[in-house]
């Protein structure tokens, strides 16, 4: 689905009697970079720097929707994939872009995996609209959003999915990501349907789950247990070794035919040299995490929204008259460094605190090298 234009905006505006329509994109940008806003949302300039990461995800994406759409079959899209990784390279962007072997290993293995799924991906058969247009009502502020993908399973439950390139959220990141999905959930409920009638969940491209058949033996159904595991799609073999030896074992295998199964399987990374009654253990399907989903979750961001955007517009209100950019400066360290060396949309010449930054690490690593100069160690060689 194209994006909306600015005069159907503008009406969506007048209806709801607002100056602005708010995105996730430019809520979180304030969250994540709060001098990046500044540029970008109050002063009004134009990134400059373009990250490979978005980039790429943004080709994963118009795949994923060319599939569902109908205009690519299935085995067109590792082909169109290529096309797309062709057209990067060309452009010379960089998954580090401070240290280049570093970036060409990084390559290697986020491209390897993206290809696997274009190879593996588990179509979905429900009925389905991909970027589906949404405006959520969050206290006085009015948000606008796309959802990715969207289905209504036979359960009647609708299924809003995030298709993510990135590394695997777990634990507090799934918390820390997960407002997006939340707030397009809400959108859902503000149309009237139940909150247990939503499920919202990421499809990590890069990994694939494996559904293991355990040698335990559950103690109600009297079948064999299973676990999933999460597995990074060129390693899910590797992922999977120790209930795969106990099979081999219990089958009565010795140490050497094992050792040799178990390494020709990590090195091809499939099972094609396995027993069939070793392969059937073993369901391969894409990665999904499911996110908790709740009332209070709901009310915890929308809580949270309200207050960052009435901060904003104090903010904002107060440099017009100021011109003070302290007011948006953004702290800058180890933790973050990575964003603002490789996916932010600014050059250090734009973004001043990253600028400073940078000036204090040299400063840092020259007063190293004055120390190192003065050092008396060379009068103890002669």
């Amino acid at each position: 689905m194209s994006r909306k234009s600015e005069k159907y905006l503008n009406k969506i505006k007048e209806k709801y009697q607002v100056k602005n329509i708010y995105s996730w994109s430019r809520y979180n940008l304030y969250k994540t970079d709060s001098y990046s806003y500044l540029l970008k949302y109050i002063l009004n300039k134009k990134e400059t720097r373009q990250n490979i990461y978005g980039v790429s995800g943004g080709y994963c994406h118009s795949i994923i929707e060319d599939l569902y759409n109908g205009k690519i079959k299935y085995e067109d899209m590792i082909a169109k994939y290529e096309e797309k990784l062709f057209e990067m390279n060309l452009s010379g962007l960089k998954y580090n872009r401070s240290d280049e072997e570093f970036n060409t290993r990084i390559a290697k293995k986020y491209e390897d995996n993206i290809r696997l799924f274009f190879k593996q991906h588990n179509q979905i058969t429900y009925k389905s609209k991909l970027e589906q247009f949404v405006i959520i009502e969050v206290g006085k502020y009015i948000f606008q959003g796309y959802i990715d993908f969207i289905y209504k399973d036979e359960n009647g439950i609708y299924n809003i999915v995030d298709w993510k390139t990135s590394t695997i959220y777990t634990g507090k990141k799934i918390e820390k990501e997960r407002g997006q999905l939340v707030l397009y959930a809400e959108s859902l409920i503000q149309k009237g349907v139940p909150i247990d009638k939503i499920k919202i969940k990421w499809n990590f491209l890069k990994y694939c789950t494996v559904t293991q058949t355990l040698l335990s033996i559950d103690k109600e159904t009297k079948q064999h247990k299973s676990k999933n595991k999460n597995c990074l799609r060129t390693e899910w073999v590797k992922g999977i070794e120790p209930t795969l030896r106990k099979w081999l074992k219990k089958m009565s295998f010795d140490e050497l035919e094992v050792e040799d199964m178990i390494i020709t399987s990590i090195e091809n990374n499939n099972l094609d040299s396995m027993p069939d009654n070793v392969k059937n253990k073993f369901k391969l399907s894409d990665c999904y995490v499911d996110i908790p989903l709740s009332q209070e979750v709901i009310d915890d961001l929308k809580q949270d929204i309200i207050f960052t955007l009435d901060e904003i517009n104090k903010k904002t209100e107060e440099y017009k008259e100021t011109k003070d950019d302290n007011l948006f400066w953004t702290e800058i360290d180890k933790s973050n460094e990575f964003y603002f060396s490789n996916l932010m949309g600014y050059s250090k010449n734009e973004h001043m605190p990253y600028k400073e930054y940078l000036d204090d690490l040299n400063m840092f690593k020259k007063e190293i090298e004055i120390k190192e100069d003065d050092s008396m160690d060379w009068l103890n060689n002669l």
